[in-house]
This record gives C-alpha cells, sequence and structure tokens, in this order.
C-alpha cells in the first residue's frame, strides 16, 4: 500500500492553502524558489477622434498629445486643429483671413488673453477669452498684402493661461505674386559725389494681368528726381526712367514716384527713389571741447574727408596759440586727413582772442576753413563729510573717425508695412 512522505503532503497542504488565501482577496509573497512572474504587457495609447467643432472630444481617451498619466489635474489644454496656415499662392492687394480653431483637452478653463500678431501687416480679430474644458475656440486672423510680394511667413503669438506653457506661436504662410511687377521698387543712386552730370537708373514694369494696363498720370514728389516711361510691349512691358539733375543739395534727397496703371486690379504704382549728396568737404568735429582744469595730457583730432571725384590738398596747418603744435596726417591720399592736436597737462586758453585750429584746402568752397576749441569749466558739488569724491564727467567732444564710403546710403528709407 502506497504511502505519501510528510514531504509531499507538506506541499499538497501549503498549495491548497496559497490557494484559498488568492481566492479571498489576499496577496502572498512569492514563496522561496518560486518562478518570476512575467510583466504585463505595455499598451500603446491610441490616437484621439477630432471632435468636430464645439464637440467634446471621445469620453475615456487621451486627447492628441497629452498622455493618459498627465492628464488628470493637469488644468487647461490647447489643442489646435492646425497651428500653421498655408494660403498658397495668392494675388497683392487682396486680405487673407483664417480661423485658428482649439479645443480646450484640459480640466479646467482655458483664458486667452492676448493674441499678438509679429507686424503690422497681420490683424487679430475678436478671439474667444475663455473656453470651458471639452470645448472649442477660435482666433480670426487678417494679413493684408498690398505691399508685399513673394514668400511670406507671419507669426503670431497666443498667451495663455496654460501652467508651464504660457505662450503658443501660430503660422501664416504662402506666396504673394504682383499682378503687376515693378523693378526695383525702390531706386538708391546712393552717394553722389559728382554733382555736375546727371545719374539715371531704369525701373522695368511688367503686367502679369489678362488685361492690358497703360502708365499715365506719372508724378515726382521731388523735383531734382525726373521721370520718363515709354512702352517696351504696349499693355503689357514698360520701361520707366528715373534721372537725378543737377543741380543737387547737400544732404539726403527723397522723391514719391507714383503712375496711375488704367487696370482695377491694381489701379497705381508706387517706386520711392533716394540719393545721398555729401559735402565735397566734411570736417569733424565742428568744435573741439578741454576740461578746465586740464589735470592731464589731452590729444585731440579734426578728421577732413573729401568727398568729390579729384583728390583734395591739406596745408597751413595751425593753432590760433603758438604754444601749441598742430600736426598734420594724411590717412588716405586725397580724401581724408587727421590734424592732431596734444595739450599739455595744466594747459589753459589764452584769454582774449578765440582758440582755434585752422588750415587751408585746394577746394575753392572749402579754400579757408577752422574750428573753435573752447574750454569747459568742471563744478564740483560739496558732498557730506566722509562722502567718497564722485568722479567728475565732462564732454570731451571727441569725434570717432569719420569712415569714406564712396556709396553711402541715406538714412531715409522706404515706407514699409
Amino acid at each position: 500500500m502506497y504511502r505519501p512522505s510528510m514531504n509531499r503532503l507538506g506541499k499538497v497542504a501549503i498549495f491548497a492553502l496559497v490557494s484559498s488565501l488568492s481566492s479571498a482577496g489576499i496577496a502572498l509573497a512569492d514563496p522561496p524558489g518560486a518562478p518570476a512572474q512575467a510583466a504585463p504587457a505595455q499598451t500603446t495609447p491610441q490616437p484621439v477622434p477630432t471632435a468636430p467643432h464645439g464637440g467634446a472630444p471621445v469620453p475615456g481617451t487621451p486627447a492628441v498629445g497629452i498622455s493618459a498619466a498627465s492628464q488628470p489635474g493637469q488644468g487647461p489644454q490647447m489643442v489646435f486643429d492646425t497651428p500653421s496656415f498655408d494660403f498658397g499662392k495668392q494675388m497683392a492687394g487682396e486680405p487673407i483671413r483664417h480661423d485658428f480653431w482649439f479645443t480646450n483637452r484640459g480640466n479646467a478653463v482655458l483664458e486667452v488673453s492676448a493674441v499678438r500678431p509679429g507686424c503690422g501687416c497681420t490683424v487679430a480679430g475678436d478671439w474667444d477669452r475663455r473656453v470651458e474644458p471639452g470645448k472649442t475656440g477660435k482666433i480670426p486672423v487678417m494679413l493684408r498684402t498690398e505691399k508685399m510680394n513673394g514668400a511670406v511667413q507671419k507669426n503670431i503669438s497666443v498667451t495663455t493661461n496654460i501652467q508651464g506653457q504660457p505662450e503658443t506661436v501660430l503660422w501664416l504662410k504662402g506666396t504673394i505674386w504682383t499682378p503687376i511687377d515693378v523693378q526695383p521698387a525702390y531706386v538708391n543712386f546712393g552717394a553722389i559725389t559728382d554733382t555736375d552730370h546727371p545719374k539715371e537708373q531704369i525701373v522695368k514694369i511688367t503686367n502679369k494681368l489678362d488685361d492690358k494696363i497703360s502708365i499715365k498720370n506719372v508724378k515726382s514728389s521731388n523735383p531734382m528726381f525726373r521721370v520718363e516711361v515709354k512702352p517696351i510691349t504696349e499693355g503689357k512691358e514698360y520701361e520707366m526712367k528715373v534721372t537725378v539733375l543737377p543741380p543737387m543739395p547737400t544732404g539726403s534727397q527723397v522723391a514719391n514716384i507714383t503712375a496711375d496703371t488704367g487696370n482695377a486690379k491694381m489701379p497705381n504704382l508706387t517706386v520711392n527713389a533716394t540719393a545721398y549728396v555729401p559735402a565735397r568737404v566734411e570736417v569733424q568735429p565742428a568744435k573741439i571741447l578741454i576740461p578746465k582744469p586740464l589735470t592731464v595730457e589731452l590729444e585731440r583730432a579734426v578728421y577732413v574727408t573729401f568727398n568729390a571725384g579729384t583728390d583734395l590738398k591739406v596745408s597751413d596747418v595751425a593753432m590760433s596759440d603758438s604754444k601749441i603744435a598742430a600736426k598734420l596726417v594724411e590717412d588716405a591720399p586725397g580724401k581724408r586727413f587727421r590734424i592732431v592736436v596734444k595739450f599739455p597737462a595744466g594747459y589753459e586758453l589764452p584769454n582774449g582772442t578765440p582758440a582755434k585750429i585752422t588750415f587751408k584746402t585746394s577746394d575753392k568752397a572749402f579754400a579757408e576753413v577752422s574750428v573753435p576749441v573752447e574750454a569747459v569749466g568742471t563744478q564740483v558739488t560739496a558732498q557730506p563729510t566722509g562722502t567718497p569724491q564722485q568722479p567728475i564727467r565732462v564732454p570731451m567732444n571727441q569725434a570717432t573717425p569719420p569712415t569714406i564710403n564712396m556709396t553711402k546710403t541715406p538714412t531715409t528709407q522706404p515706407a514699409g508695412h
């Protein structure tokens, strides 16, 4: 007769006890030598079907871009249908309107406090400022395209109450084409040093429309800029000649050139023209200032720049006080000169006759030039006992050496959008 050993009976009893405890919901640690249990398989969250505008997200599923584990207690969440809108190819002058739709996929009210376009050509409409959880809102924008041509990319910053990500950037992208192309639309003559002869540039006008155009009523706001238009292909191609005429006043010169086209798609054309006429002889600074009293040796310089075509000669350089020597240095032969003077420590300008630096040039309009020298007194402010003395700042009027740039661009720029 078979009798099981006590060891086998003990194992059977333990197995029966563990089974009964497990069925009662009581977990026990694995007994020594028990095989390890396999880890449960990981599941990949599935994307949520997009709800229509005004609808709520599908219950029981995480929002797009938000993990199921991070969703509870996350506050408001802003999810756009698309944060970038490509409007394709549009004609200049026609405004582009678009609504950016978004859904609050969080569990708190979404507040949109500001919508800031990146430039003045983009305008934000009346957007939804408070959006409840599960609801949708929109941000309407409009892009003005009157002065645009070519590839365009504009941004709009959206500020919200989302913690950790208060700002979202939206984009408008596409290409703008002009029905009547003007190349160049900005005519820059640069620096004109030969003011005795006219200067001209050509502007090409191309009609891209099916209907013909007719360039008429051409006007220039500055009589120094003369404008002539002639057809290359009647109704399709034109050539505009812009000429700068003498006499040419010194300084920046600007002209606004306008013309009518006779076409409703683009009835007017505008071309900006600029030129810079530097003085034949430029002297910087106009005045030399030295402190009074002068406690340290001081060096100052006067810079002379010649902007005309021929070379300039500078001679007879002198300081009115014979005790101070003036040295002429030719930095660029015939074009740029530097007159250097050194004032020793303790120097005081003589009383009576005004102090000045004088020199002569070979240019008839600047045959004799003088630059005054003045002393600026320093004032010491009374300070409480024990207060450290503050340094005294005196304007030195030390000019930066001018740069010779024969194609200097004037400071005036064409109007932008």
